[in-house]
């Protein structure tokens, strides 16, 4: 009764929704298990592209296959910049954390606050 009630427009928006946040995350989860392998090659970047899109064992890809492996493209490079700016970010916090005395260093025997004088 209630996809009953959805007009057509409603439920093509949400499955293509719904179809784009799955291809995200293919993509996410593409790229999670590149960086783990190691292989920095560009050639294994674009093979990862190539089986999310449907690619057989170098086949040639279909129309729809081709976009699906051009947007995957796109999806795995912008989920490697992500991934990439939080290692980044967090390996610099440990780093800053490892050599700076922080509030929360142990170490520290009273608060990192200025004290200022009044006249």
């Amino acid at each position: 009764m209630f996809f009953e009630s959805m007009k057509d427009d409603v439920m093509l928006e949400a499955m293509s929704k719904a179809a784009a946040t799955s291809m995200r995350q293919g993509a996410a989860a593409a790229v999670v298990q590149w960086i783990e392998d190691g292989d920095s090659e560009a050639d294994a970047f674009e093979a990862m592209a190539y089986g999310l899109a449907g690619g057989d064992d170098g086949d040639e890809l279909t129309d729809e296959q081709a976009e699906d492996f051009n947007e995957y493209l796109a999806l795995c490079l912008i989920s490697v910049c992500k991934q990439a700016h939080r290692l980044m970010t967090f390996r610099h916090l440990l780093t800053v954390t490892m050599t700076h005395q922080t509030p929360f260093s142990p170490q520290l025997k009273r608060p990192l606050v200025a004290s200022r004088k009044t006249n």
